[in-house]
């Protein structure tokens, strides 16, 4: 008599103990691939923020040595004005010709998620009206320094990345459709720099502090240095800690890295965002 063999297959109990294997390693797992997805973007934006200071370098070396320029002072004012979006001088506009991956937006505010202005792991990314997520030094673009005058290249920053929920940061919300004539384009929220110093005209203790728009020192942030009379909230405009703590800035000489914010100033005297 010939016995047939009978095909056993998995027990529920077998098939739990398998499924629960799974569901550990994912649960290890997907951590790592997540922290690998952002040293990827961190890398990238390394890439980004050198490729821009590059660019605003060989901008320099066309235009008698001087950095791009973020601000303007208009006759009669105490105070710098941006550079609008649509004006031939701004920024973007001008380093564009050495990036070539167009700018943040276009002229009407349509998104360019490709362009290197944004960061990978910027949450606004590609936004419409939004120029992009790299934010320049103040007291480099603000009054347009010459690179030579630039006491230590190596270290003195020369972007940033943009703080979160810009709108709010700025105080100005894009308005539904705005025309090529609207008053918006020329608006605070495409001021692409800090403004690390006092406004001169607005109390009597600015007059006296040496940290003034175009002095190319920079007053200390309140939140590092609030022991000095004259610190001021302008690390409100950037993002200090998207990448485990740090964030990406480029340096005059021409190179980018990743550091952690409060290792960039110690007092107003010792930091990386003085131009002299």
């Amino acid at each position: 008599m010939v016995m047939s063999k009978v095909k056993r297959g998995f027990t529920l109990i077998e098939l739990l103990v398998v499924i629960a294997i799974i569901a550990i390693l994912a649960a290890i797992l997907f951590p790592v691939f997540a922290q690998a997805k952002l040293a990827a973007k961190k890398a990238a934006s390394i890439s980004n923020s050198k490729q821009i200071i590059l660019a605003a370098l060989m901008y320099s070396a066309d235009y008698d040595d001087l950095s791009p320029k973020t601000l303007f002072l208009p006759a009669g004012y105490s105070w710098p004005q941006p550079i609008g979006w649509r004006r031939p001088h701004n920024m973007q506009i001008g380093l564009n010709a050495y990036i070539k991956t167009g700018r943040g937006c276009g002229d009407l505010g349509e998104p360019n998620p490709g362009s290197l202005w944004w960061d990978g792991a910027d949450p606004m990314g590609g936004s419409r009206f939004l120029w992009g997520s790299y934010i320049t030094n103040g007291t480099m673009t603000g009054i347009g320094m010459s690179f030579s005058s630039v006491g230590e290249p190596s270290n003195t920053i020369f972007t940033g990345l943009r703080a979160k929920n810009w709108a709010v940061v700025v105080d100005v919300s894009p308005p539904a459709n705005p025309g090529p004539a609207d008053k918006f384009w020329d608006t605070e929220y495409y001021n692409m720099a800090t403004m690390p110093w006092y406004d001169g005209s607005a109390s009597e203790e600015s007059v006296s502090s040496p940290y003034t728009y175009g002095s190319g020192r920079v007053a200390p942030p309140c939140t590092l240095v609030p022991t000095d009379p004259y610190c001021v909230n302008w690390d409100t405009r950037i993002d200090p800690a998207r990448y485990s703590n740090q964030s990406i800035y480029s340096f005059a000489d021409g190179h980018a890295a990743s550091k952690n914010f409060a290792a960039t100033v110690k007092s107003g005297s010792d930091n990386l965002w003085d131009a002299f």
